[in-house]
């Protein structure tokens, strides 16, 4: 009996994920891209958020709709990010981020590219 728990054992271990990395179950999509995946210095295009009505109005009172270009600038130590909605930067917790869903759809345009860039709205 000891042996077989010890195969049992060894065998999740070698089909685990490495640390820090999450799997996606086989045959499924792996999870949406948000503000928190996006590299530093890209810009990205905000698709519908996944949170709730109030943090929803609130976030479009600040400049993060649906359609709206965004560049993540910073990692904050909490796990958060600073980005830059036109010429205004914002600092998100962690959990704000990951409910930024991004649009990959319609990425970035060039002149959106070069404008984040240049650091004009």
């Amino acid at each position: 009996m000891f042996t077989s728990w010890r195969r049992i054992f060894s065998s999740q271990a070698r089909t685990a994920a490495p640390a820090g990395q999450d799997a996606a179950p086989s045959g499924q999509d792996p999870a949406p891209a948000t503000v928190h995946d996006a590299p530093l210095g890209a810009p990205v295009v905000l698709a519908t958020p996944g949170c709730p009505t109030a943090l929803r109005l609130r976030l479009a009172e600040l400049g993060l709709r649906c359609g709206q270009c965004v560049c993540p600038l910073q990692r904050t130590p909490g796990g958060g990010r600073v980005i830059e909605v036109g010429d205004t930067r914002l600092a998100l917790d962690r959990a704000t981020c990951r409910q930024l869903l991004l649009d990959t759809a319609a990425a970035a345009s060039p002149q959106d590219r070069a404008a984040a860039a240049a650091g004009i709205a």
